[in-house]
């Protein structure tokens, strides 16, 4: 019987991890595109931080703005160059003190859910540093129902594959960290799967509650957009979501 993309049948833990990771990389996208789909592209940059092995950096592109990347590991951005080729300029540096002058780009998208830090307050201040018009942060949430099923088996030393190792946030502390010090700024905020991971990708009614976005900031991930100018719907940001492979290690 062939496997549906979205869902994730009884193999080993890596698969398992994998296909679960895929399914929430493809949930990301589709909030992150609800929130920005109103900025600008032709001629408007933007910088990935966290960018990992390229995901996003891929559909930023494609949607028309010029790209920078960087990550703090080096193996995820040997990948990215190997997805994106010389599409984007990739670096190598710390969230938390970026290599680039105030201003450098237009838009910055903080991906909090692909990668690991030490300081986010320090690490959002550097993302609107560097922007002139609007920061994206995207995070594994403390307010979910996913977060505290993990917390759960933590306590029971349970094994929940890899997934663990992902850091979570507390989304009111995000959120104060970008309205902080700011001038003219619009924040929004979407969050989609609402259940435990381990449902993430089931068939059914579950596909249709993850499949859900919402205001509400209680799913698994959330994504806060701060706009700092007003800005006019264009076209969404990518027209097509397409399935997008997770590494697994």
């Amino acid at each position: 019987m062939t496997q549906t993309p979205t869902s994730i049948e009884k193999n080993s833990p890596c698969n398992q991890t994998h296909a679960i990771e895929t399914f929430a990389i493809l949930q990301e996208q589709k909030i992150i595109e609800e929130l920005i789909r109103h900025w600008q592209r032709r001629n408007h940059s933007i910088l990935n931080i966290g960018c990992g092995t390229g995901v996003f950096l891929e559909k930023f592109w494609a949607a028309g703005l010029d790209v920078t990347g960087i990550d703090s590991n080096p193996d995820k951005l040997e990948k990215a160059q190997q997805r994106i080729g010389n599409k984007a300029e990739l670096r190598l540096g710390a969230f938390d003190h970026l290599p680039f002058e105030n201003n450098s780009f237009d838009y910055t998208a903080l991906m909090l859910t692909a990668a690991n830090i030490n300081d986010s307050e320090k690490a959002i201040q550097e993302a609107i540093r560097v922007s002139t018009d609007g920061i994206l942060v995207s995070f594994f949430n403390k307010w979910s129902l996913n977060y505290l099923y993990q917390y759960y088996h933590k306590k029971q030393k349970e094994n929940l594959y890899h997934l663990n190792t992902h850091q979570s946030f507390n989304p009111f502390k995000i959120y104060s960290f970008l309205s902080k010090d700011v001038g003219y700024s619009k924040i929004s905020i979407r969050s989609t799967l609402f259940t435990p991971h381990s449902l993430w990708g089931k068939t059914g009614f579950l596909t249709r509650l993850n499949n859900f976005s919402s205001f509400l900031p209680f799913g698994g991930i959330l994504a806060i957009c701060l706009d700092l100018k007003p800005s006019f719907a264009v076209k969404p940001l990518w027209l097509k979501t397409e399935n997008t492979r997770a590494e697994c290690s």
